[in-house]
């Protein structure tokens, strides 16, 4: 299957060695002016760079007036895209540089940013620029929107950080390995969001190991490893003895999710259509799945979508106490024109498990979802996991 270079890439690879002409285009630069000095409730987010690792930028984001913004993910579900903007777009990247290995730390700005990360609640926080920052709004597949940049000078908080008792035991055993860690934080209910913090703050894992973890890379790290952590157990339950779907959208994503009786197997299929973001002039469709044994390599098409659909299924597989083959459809239509990360993935697959709908048949299953999405049923077609299912022989089939 042929993938466009803009769907693999979605401004993050730089396969066509320029600047990437969607994020350029959709003209989110505004005229502000910002002082040398901001003070506010920075929310408890942090943002670790990427460019230039092992040596990355990193820091808290503060805001530059007075908007609330949501602390976690998951309470951002349902806004509307120009509120997610607003919001976000008022938060300052304030950023210093520093190596990624806990060896390396020495400024008070990593305890500062760590402290922040910790919090679940906005930390009252004041931070001088070397320069004033330059307002524009940075877009990322990967991750969420955000403010312009500026190199801190010196920062400070002004008031002690509300940090759950469950994570100040989690962040102080430094014994614990990192898959540990993110397990016990989901046990006593921390959201993926605030984990996601810990962990690319380099607040997780045994002491010596420690690391800072570039904000797009903990995000698939923390989805990935979570349904992992889940599918342990849910490959010892029994299979579901029905077939299910659910649908939900969301900003232009539309998704849907099927749930068939069979050992774990897992597929996401992604419809890029025509117009829509990364796609260009023409509909493009993806897949990617996994058997019983799960993947070997990293799902480099579907990408960060891969690990948020997995985790979101693999929640309601452990609510359920049974296994099943999944197929998850994801189609993408115009209206999705500006990338806000992939929670907006989970959140709407979370979604699409809440109210599943009960099928006597895997056909009636598919002709309900048909009726969901724009371009009908020709997902079907481009389903790895659904032609091996029609063509698979059962213990049925030799009973005369």
């Amino acid at each position: 299957m042929t993938v466009p270079r803009c769907v693999r890439c979605k401004g993050s690879k730089n396969l066509c060695g320029e600047n990437c002409r969607y994020l350029s285009n959709i003209g989110l630069i505004q005229d502000r002016e910002i002082g040398n000095e901001v003070h506010g409730m920075s929310p408890p987010a942090v943002f670790v760079g990427r460019h230039n690792y092992p040596k990355v930028n990193l820091g808290p984001m503060v805001p530059i007036e007075d908007k609330e913004v949501y602390p976690d993910t998951e309470l951002m579900y349902g806004e509307s895209l120009e509120d997610l903007i607003a919001m976000r777009s008022s938060l300052v990247r304030s950023g210093f540089s520093s190596n990624v290995s806990v060896g390396s730390w020495s400024s008070r700005l990593i305890d500062l940013t760590q402290e922040i990360a910790m919090s679940t609640s906005p930390v009252d926080t004041e931070v001088e620029f070397r320069k004033p920052p330059r307002f524009e709004v940075k877009l990322d597949a990967y991750t969420q929107p955000s403010g312009p940049y500026g190199e801190i000078r010196k920062a400070m908080i002004t008031e002690n950080p509300s940090i759950p008792r469950d994570v100040d035991y989690i962040v102080g055993d430094r014994d614990a390995k990192t898959t540990t860690a993110l397990e016990e934080l989901y046990k006593r209910g921390i959201s993926v969001s605030q984990s996601i913090r810990l962990l690319s703050s380099g607040l997780l894992g045994q002491e010596k190991e420690r690391k800072l973890v570039p904000t797009r890379w903990s995000i698939t790290a923390t989805d990935s490893n979570l349904s992992e952590l889940l599918l342990d157990r849910i490959k010892y339950y029994q299979q579901i003895n029905q077939v299910y779907a659910g649908y939900s959208e969301y900003l232009g994503n539309r998704c849907a999710i099927i749930f068939i009786p069979a050992n774990w197997q897992f597929e996401l299929v992604e419809c890029y259509m025509k117009g829509s973001l990364w796609s260009g002039g023409q509909a493009t469709y993806i897949s990617e799945m996994e058997d019983y044994n799960g993947r070997t390599k990293y799902a480099d098409k579907t990408a960060g979508a891969y690990y948020a659909t997995k985790l979101a299924v693999a929640e309601k597989l452990e609510q359920m106490n049974r296994q099943a083959k999944i197929i998850a459809v994801r189609e993408i239509g115009d209206e999705y024109f500006i990338p806000l990360g992939v929670w907006v993935v989970r959140e709407t697959m979370r979604d699409a498990t809440k109210n599943l709908q009960k099928f006597d048949t895997l056909q009636q299953a598919l002709n309900w979802t048909k009726n969901k999405f724009m371009f009908s049923g020709r997902w079907m077609d481009k389903s790895q996991l659904l032609e091996k299912h029609r063509k698979q022989r059962r213990l049925t089939d030799y009973i005369e």
